[in-house]
């Protein structure tokens, strides 16, 4: 009976979409145009991490490395609504220059191509112009790859035009390009086969996500396994050497961070996202760890880009390390806490995500809601989507919890993962009923 009104619902709702496309396209043309006045001017990251890569980009030059004008920071905190897109970053004498080894380099590299593409506009305006063109094209070939109008209106209410999605599409830093990696996955299952030289372009755009964003590293393994179980061996091999090659040459010329131990930093301020006994983890917040490192080692210490974190190396190492020292501190001490934690971000990033700083109850509904929807993908069977969203988050919830910018690679999975299983498959297995019925 329940499968039968469900199917009723689905024909309905594919006979109402067909006969009012029109009023449908208009709805979301305007929904996206409101929601995109609502968001702009985004400024994302604080100037602190977000300057290195715009400030790097106006000076980047062949056979140097990582370079940046410190003075652009304090510049670009004044800036305020629209002018954050109009200011003009400058070319700085070598004596003026910083260098900048504290974060993986692949997103300095999408800035540069962003403002050599669209030059008529600043480093900050060309890389959101190229996010948008991107998630576009993104949400352009996925709908083609449904079939049914429910489904891609989902898809487009859900995911595309979502305003959650959309403000890191128009958030100037590096989150965005976690989503290429998840899209990969989804395109080499289920699209059909390109020419050579599309594939060979597709793999180096995923292998440039993952100089972005170290923790696609797993989707990009899983790519792997992907290519190889379809018997493409050439490109599968392609992109595991890829992977582990083109690092290796970025670290050799110096233009990425030969290891990274903010690791700690994040694990360790990771705890204060729920609750525990510990008084100063009592929220998610990057001043957990630096004001116990300010009340136990040295209150001078500033994150700022004339601190000492940045200038000095070894300040750096010593704060790493002290994070280190801290987590298995309370690794050894609570355990179970840890794994409590552990657990509860994983089964979060199959739903909505971290909420940060609300009450506990909120996350544990969350997810209760992710498990809900965890067993569901293992009642259909639908392997490839509980292995991928799976794959998108585990190279940090075990340590942190999955908040949106974090987890923003698993909404196109979880959402397009709906698509197909619960809307196309049950639609799809409803009309093999019916058949069936009538025979009988």
């Amino acid at each position: 009976m329940l499968l039968t009104r469900k199917n009723a619902f689905l024909k309905f709702a594919e006979t109402f979409l067909g006969r009012h496309q029109k009023v449908v396209r208009w709805f979301l043309v305007c929904w996206t145009i409101v929601i995109l006045l609502f968001l702009l001017p985004n400024r994302g990251m604080s100037p602190v991490w977000s300057v290195p890569y715009f400030s790097g980009a106006a000076n980047l030059e062949a056979g140097r490395g990582w370079y940046f004008l410190p003075s652009e920071v304090d510049s670009l905190k004044e800036a305020r609504g629209w002018s954050f897109y109009t200011y003009s970053f400058k070319k700085g004498g070598q004596g003026d220059l910083q260098s900048y080894s504290q974060n993986v380099p692949g997103y300095l590299y999408w800035v540069y191509m962003a403002h050599k593409l669209i030059p008529f506009f600043n480093e900050v305006f060309s890389i959101v112009c190229l996010q948008a063109f991107l998630h576009a094209m993104v949400c352009f070939l996925s709908i083609r790859m449904l079939e049914s109008r429910l489904a891609r209106l989902i898809f487009m209410l859900f995911y595309a035009i979502n305003p959650l999605v959309l403000y890191f599409v128009t958030f100037p830093f590096y989150y965005f390009f976690q989503s290429i990696s998840a899209f990969l996955l989804v395109l080499f299952f289920f699209g059909k086969r390109p020419i050579v030289a599309v594939r060979i372009a597709l793999i180096a755009l995923g292998i440039l996500a993952f100089l972005t964003r170290k923790t696609v590293l797993p989707m990009g393994l899983m790519l792997s396994g992907v290519l190889f179980f379809q018997k493409r061996f050439a490109l599968a091999s392609l992109n595991l050497a890829a992977m582990v090659l083109v690092p290796l040459l970025l670290q050799y010329v110096g233009l990425s961070p030969k290891k990274s131990p903010g690791l700690w930093h994040t694990a360790f301020i990771g705890i204060g996202a729920y609750p525990n006994p510990y008084p100063g983890l009592q929220q998610l917040s990057d001043n957990c760890g630096t004001s116990l490192y300010k009340k136990e080692r040295d209150p001078s210490f500033s994150l700022e880009i004339s601190g000492s974190f940045v200038k000095n190396t070894e300040v750096m190492d010593s704060y790493f390390a002290f994070m280190k020292e801290n987590y298995f501190r309370v690794l050894n001490e609570k355990p179970l806490l840890l794994a409590r934690n552990a657990a509860l971000n994983f089964f979060q990033a199959y739903s909505l995500g971290h909420l940060s700083n609300k009450p506990f109850i909120f996350n544990l509904l969350i997810a209760i809601s992710g498990l809900c929807y965890f067993f569901l993908l293992v009642k259909e069977r639908a392997w490839f989507f509980l292995i991928s969203i799976g794959m998108s988050h585990l190279a940090f919830t075990p340590y942190f919890p999955p908040i949106p910018a974090y987890m923003f690679g698993s909404y196109i999975l979880l959402v397009f993962g709906f698509c197909k299983v619960f809307i196309e498959n049950s639609s799809s297995r409803g009309q093999e009923i019916s058949v069936k019925n009538s025979c009988l």
